[in-house]
């Protein structure tokens, strides 16, 4: 006797539905509480993650404002010091000592610097500039594109230079501001803020006297004018954060003294 499987198939697959309706209906109140259940504890967790979230981006923030409002550097022992940022005056001592430096640092060196020991030798002015690395260092981060502002003292350093006569060893022994004017923007002077300066430098200079076959030391002062214009929008690099452009600096030619000088010196 045959059975017929297919009409036993469906009665057990209606069955089933059966049993899962009926459960459902009985148990809808269950199945509600633990879908609510489930979007409770979903909800639990991403606010518990937001919350963590908040309080990660809180902490970071309050990181990055302590470490961004201080400076840290390096003491001569090796440990890391920190100092608190504060704004910079144009008047300030810092400030001015800042622009000096640089022009000492970079403009005054004797031969035996600008040579590197009489390894360097400049052909002609165009050379002196491009290969020297401290002048074109200056150039570029306080100067360029004005070339006008440093020609005169570097063509008479060049000569100098060329001719022997520049000294061997200069020597910065004192530094003294006798005057700095801030000009503060208005219409005649224009939108940036401009200073004029003077500078006094007591320098040591040793040379070597050829003809004499020996070394002359002497102390010996120098005046430095020089105007700046600070725009940190417009001149401000890497190397130059305060935004300074000269549009005058005259350094002095400083000569080795001949040997009919020192003779006649000591008459």
């Amino acid at each position: 006797m045959k059975v017929n499987t297919r009409a036993s198939k469906s009665d057990k697959n209606s069955s089933i539905v059966t049993k899962i309706n009926d459960f459902v209906s009985l148990n809808s109140f269950a199945l509600l509480l633990l879908m609510l259940g489930i979007w409770f504890h979903q909800v639990y967790v991403v606010g518990d993650t937001v919350k963590q979230l908040e309080a990660n981006q809180h902490k970071m923030v309050k990181y990055l404002k302590e470490n961004v409002d201080k400076v840290y550097f390096l003491s001569a022992s090796g440990m890391a010091i920190t100092a608190t940022k504060s704004e910079v005056s144009y008047a300030d001592e810092r400030f001015k000592s800042y622009m000096l430096n640089e022009i000492v640092t970079k403009m005054l060196a004797g031969n035996i610097v600008l040579s590197s020991n009489y390894t360097i030798t400049y052909a002609n002015y165009n050379e002196f500039v491009t290969k020297n690395a401290q002048v074109k260092n200056f150039y570029t981060r306080f100067v360029k594109p004005n070339k006008g502002v440093l020609e005169s003292s570097l063509r008479s350093l060049h000569r100098a230079v060329v001719e022997g006569k520049y000294p061997e060893y200069i020597n910065v022994l004192s530094q003294k501001y006798v005057h700095y004017k801030i000009i503060p923007p208005s219409e005649e002077t224009g939108p940036q803020t401009k200073i004029d300066a003077k500078v006094v430098l007591t320098i040591l200079v040793k040379s070597w006297i050829r003809d004499l076959k020996r070394w002359d030391t002497r102390k010996m002062k120098i005046s430095i004018p020089f105007s700046v214009r600070i725009d940190v929008a417009k001149y401000a690099n890497i190397g130059n954060p305060f935004g300074i452009h000269f549009e005058k600096l005259q350094i002095p030619a400083i000569h080795k003294p001949t040997g009919s000088q020192i003779r006649d010196e000591k008459r």
